[in-house]
């Protein structure tokens, strides 16, 4: 029986070495794919998600359960991440957008015909260039919570926080953040 969160974390602070092998196999995944997508670089991303669960172990008492296990982990991977940032001077970028009526979606980059024809991959590689491209155009604050709530998948009260923010805020910076990315696209006649 798999334990949830909390209890794991209970385990972990008693210097559970097994539970805390549990934690690493059940969020490494997410941690690296959230910093992949902050920082646009493989080698960075697993560097960054190696530093994430050593400052967890380190960083078990500190935990109080205040915010939900994840969110904790997500706001030291978003730390980690800003810090890696601030010392590389870039940014990093995310693909959602949202249309007139207020839904969502994403462009998809992963097409299964591409993938047995050269021309077509070439041609969507160029087109991931112009979104990537795009989305570094885009603030900060729109890039983060756009990866945070599309990428992620955490919820509008997740975000709120792990950022900090109320949850106006974040519902509007999401939708903010979204129509820029589209206004963006849609300026270099990318076909959405």
């Amino acid at each position: 029986m798999q334990l949830d969160d909390m209890s794991l974390w209970k385990q972990i602070k008693k210097g559970n070495e097994k539970a805390f092998e549990e934690l690493l196999v059940r969020y490494e995944n997410r941690v690296f794919a959230y910093a992949y997508h902050m920082l646009a670089n493989h080698a960075d991303a697993e560097d960054v998600t190696q530093e994430v669960f050593i400052k967890l172990w380190s960083a078990t008492p500190q935990f109080r359960g205040e915010a939900s296990l994840s969110t904790w982990i997500f706001r030291i991977t978003r730390n980690a991440c800003i810090d890696f940032l601030r010392q590389r001077r870039e940014d990093v970028q995310s693909l959602y957008l949202q249309d007139e009526d207020g839904s969502s979606y994403q462009v998809d980059l992963v097409d299964e015909e591409i993938a047995h024809n050269p021309s077509a991959y070439f041609a969507r590689e160029e087109q991931i260039e112009m979104v990537r491209a795009a989305i570094r155009e885009l603030p900060l604050p729109y890039r983060e919570i756009l990866i945070l709530r599309d990428y992620e998948g955490l919820s509008y009260e997740e975000i709120a926080s792990l950022l900090s923010l109320e949850l106006g805020t974040v519902r509007s910076r999401i939708s903010r953040g979204r129509l820029k990315l589209k206004k963006i696209l849609e300026g270099r006649n990318f076909l959405l």
